[in-house]
């Protein structure tokens, strides 16, 4: 069946003041309403803020992520005709210099030898800067302004296991995009009518071994501009999804879980994404690139699957509206940690 899922209109805190689950929190919103305010429990939390950019050329990926023993920057770039595709990890103990807000449109940053990450939100606008001296052997810059068009909508979800473990999650969708991305002595332009950016901003108490399947495209289609939020695994029996269609900004919201069919051991074959059980979601997924990923953690291990493809098939808005989706690029990851 169907979930009921209940729309938060107004701003509300995610905790109380014991750190515990703040029952008026839980649900879904198309606006950031929810303030992180995590607390208390030492050693449980996790907090990340990530971006996701589809250019004509290349794909780039930035993590920042702290998980109160220690913090993690991730950053990947992927050039779609060479199919090279580079991955950096830096860790630091205990996240020193790291700063992640309670807000969704805020300020966050990430400083280290290795790696320096400043992301500033103003006016709608968010300026992404990065430097890494030695990316596979050469220098990454990366100046890029992603704008946040006036009542865009976005995908805002609390998801409950018990009080005490939960997780927010804020993930925003075509946002026009324009900088340069320069490695070594290749520099890519990005332009804002064919080049867009995924923002996620994620809080909350994990369980100990968790998993989960992403699916996500934000791409302009014709005249439009589309993005597809598909998950499962983290939300799965829980009441609240985080699936969802974007049309030109406007959120189209699924009340059901999706399904991944895929070959774990085959994971360039054909994957199928499909909602449990109405025909809201039909969608394949053919990967043309496959990245593995173990990211060991000062206590426990992460192990990540990204794979680019195209999506095909059919999504219906909740009006009934049916949208076909044509050699779609996008992403899919499966991930499965324990932290």
């Amino acid at each position: 069946m169907q979930h009921v899922e209940r729309e938060l209109k107004e701003h509300v805190l995610l905790c109380d003041e014991k750190g515990l689950l703040n029952p008026k929190a839980i649900g879904y919103s198309k606006y950031p309403f929810v303030q992180s305010n995590l607390r208390r429990q030492f050693m449980k939390k996790k907090r990340w803020n990530s971006w996701t950019v589809f250019g004509e050329d290349v794909a780039l990926t930035v993590l920042i992520a702290h998980f109160d023993y220690a913090a993690i920057a991730h950053l990947s770039f992927f050039h779609f005709e060479t199919q090279r595709y580079i991955s950096e990890y830096v860790f630091v103990p205990f996240g020193r210099k790291v700063k992640l807000s309670e807000h969704v449109h805020h300020h966050a940053s990430f400083h280290h030898a290795h790696a320096t990450i400043d992301v500033r939100y103003e006016q709608r606008e968010t300026k992404l800067r990065i430097q890494v001296p030695h990316f596979d052997s050469e220098a990454l810059y990366v100046n890029l302004t992603i704008a946040h068009p006036e009542r865009q909508q976005s995908m805002n979800v609390v998801v409950p296991t018990d009080r005490s473990t939960f997780q927010f999650s804020s993930k925003h969708f075509t946002l026009p995009t324009k900088g340069t991305i320069q490695l070594g002595s290749r520099r890519y332009e990005l332009q804002p009518y064919y080049s867009f950016a995924i923002s996620e901003v994620t809080r909350g108490v994990w369980s100990r071994n968790t998993k989960w399947n992403w699916g996500a495209a934000s791409q302009r289609s014709g005249d439009d501009r589309i993005g597809l939020n598909l998950g499962n695994g983290w939300t799965d029996g829980k009441g609240v999804t985080e699936n969802g269609i974007f049309l030109n900004g406007k959120l189209s919201k699924i009340h059901e879980d999706v399904i991944f069919t895929y070959d774990a051991k085959r994971m360039r074959n054909d994957w199928r994404i499909e909602t449990k059980f109405s025909n809201r979601v039909d969608l394949s997924f053919t990967p043309f690139h496959h990245n593995y990923k173990r990211m060991n953690v000062r206590l426990g291990r992460i192990h990540m699957n990204r794979l680019y493809g195209y999506y095909n098939g059919v999504v219906r808005l909740e009006d009934g509206t049916v949208y076909r989706i044509r050699q779609m690029l996008g992403s899919v990851e499966s991930v499965e940690a324990k932290w």
